[in-house]
């Protein structure tokens, strides 16, 4: 579906872009709350910590002070300020964990052997818990896209087996039901549906490796 004919956004959208003076206090009244629940479900276990204010916040001005970045043809303003928020909190993460690995650097220099050991393992286990972070939030990102691209049970088992790594094309034959049709013919209709879907899956930003695109 378009997003353009359900976005419920689009007229502060349009205001943004004519400059009305009140539609940056107008937005943020709006939408500025379901932004940070969508990215506090992407990020529970920073779900007390400013940084999610603080990117959310950061995304909505950022929007309101260059509302001709966004194309309401493409996704609607939710998704769209839900992912800027997402990047943000990713760099806030990425700038936190560099941060951390220079006060620990400039720590040892002062500090006993035993002391840098310890601030070594500390330093560590943050950069870990952050990673862990940015890794489940990717399989959020990816576990959403990759359900905006099922638009029938059918599309599910394929999108699934293409992510099992399945190349086989009798497997893909029993699936689509045309293990009836000649060798070519099953070869044919299996590659035109598995080539339909994974242009979907591109667009969408689900990355497939080598394996699964041959």
């Amino acid at each position: 579906m378009n997003p353009e004919l359900t976005d419920p956004y689009l007229p502060i959208h349009q205001r943004l872009l004519e400059r009305d003076p009140l539609a940056p206090s107008d937005l943020a009244d709006a939408i500025l709350d379901q932004v940070l629940v969508r990215v506090r479900k992407i990020f529970p276990e920073l779900a007390h910590e400013t940084i999610l204010d603080d990117s959310v916040a950061d995304a909505v001005l950022g929007y309101a002070e260059r509302p001709h970045k966004f194309d309401p043809s493409r996704l609607s303003l939710l998704s769209y300020l839900t992912m800027s928020a997402r990047g943000d909190v990713l760099n806030a993460l990425d700038a936190r964990k560099r941060r951390r690995r220079r006060e620990v650097s400039l720590e040892l220099v002062e500090e006993s052997p035993a002391a840098r050991k310890r601030l070594s393992d500390h330093a560590n286990t943050v950069a870990a818990a952050d990673e862990t972070v940015v890794e489940q939030a990717e399989i959020v990102r990816i576990s959403a896209h990759i359900e905006a691209a099922i638009r029938s049970p059918m599309d599910g088992r394929v999108i699934h087996l293409l992510i099992d790594g399945e190349r086989r094309t009798e497997v893909f034959a029993d699936v689509l039901g045309v293990r009836d049709l000649d060798p070519a013919a099953q070869r044919r209709t299996v590659k035109q549906y598995k080539d339909r879907i994974k242009k979907r899956l591109e667009r969408l930003g689900v990355p497939l490796d080598e394996r699964q695109t041959t």
